[in-house]
């Protein structure tokens, strides 16, 4: 006596019709609802007009989609959670899933977050930075800016930026008080 799978005794269809001729009674009664159905069948759909297990059903359809004897023509709309896919017969594309109401509600929750994150946070560190930001570092008109930023680059390139006989030795120039060399000795 032979046992297990036993080969070449699988059902393999070549067209969709071929599944009306199939050896199992449920892959008939699924392959017949799916070809009434004018505008596509949901799972569901199927289930109640054949009485054929959900499960049975199930493997049906991933098999005949698998072979592209069917796709999905539209998405019925079951509540606020989700679609469910209707198919129909045929060798075209599928329709592509529209996002539930849920999954775009968690899309804008994540683009806000992003767009949150990226904007500079409001903590009492930042605050504190701010505020000794603006005690320490005095405002200055553009044009004492620039002649600022120009002894800063000359004084840091050694001399090769701007007028060399104005490098100045040691200590950074503005630094009336003694109060560092700014990584220079």
């Amino acid at each position: 006596m032979q046992r297990g799978r036993t080969p070449g005794r699988r059902f393999i269809p070549t067209r969709f019709i071929d599944y009306f001729e199939a050896p199992y009674p449920k892959q008939v009664l699924v392959a017949k609802a799916i070809a009434q159905s004018d505008q596509g069948i949901t799972i569901q759909g199927i289930v109640r007009k054949t009485d054929v297990s959900r499960a049975a059903v199930r493997n049906t359809i991933a098999e005949m989609h698998k072979f592209k004897f069917i796709h999905i023509s539209h998405w019925v709309k079951v509540n606020e959670s989700g679609y469910v896919a209707a198919y129909s017969v045929g060798l075209k594309e599928d329709v592509e899933k529209p996002m539930s109401e849920r999954a775009i509600k968690e899309a804008r929750k994540r683009q806000e977050k992003a767009l949150a994150h990226n904007a500079e946070p409001d903590t009492k560190l930042v605050t504190y930075y701010k505020s000794l930001a603006k005690a320490l570092a005095p405002k200055r008109k553009p044009d004492e800016q620039r002649k600022i930023n120009t002894l800063y680059l000359n004084w840091i390139s050694g001399g090769l930026y701007g007028n060399s006989s104005r490098a100045p030795r040691g200590r950074f120039p503005l630094q009336e008080d003694g109060g560092g060399t700014l990584g220079r000795g």
